[in-house]
């Protein structure tokens, strides 16, 4: 899974991180990688952060 990020308020960021991480586990997900701002190299995608995820299947992804 890769969801692009775009922060607007840091204290939500952080609160969101917290509750983050522990649905993440309970559906055996990993973070992969986590990237600032990325390097387009072609075309108008500009997005500030990128989120790389892991989950061991589709059904883990939904739920």
């Amino acid at each position: 899974m890769i969801t692009e990020i775009d922060r607007h308020d840091e204290k939500k960021a952080n609160e969101d991180r917290t509750l983050f991480g522990p649905a993440r586990e309970k559906f055996g997900g990993k973070t992969l990688a986590v990237q600032g701002p990325p390097v387009v190299l072609d075309g108008g995608w500009n997005p500030s952060r990128v989120v790389r995820l892991e989950f061991p299947t589709m059904d883990a992804v939904r739920a």
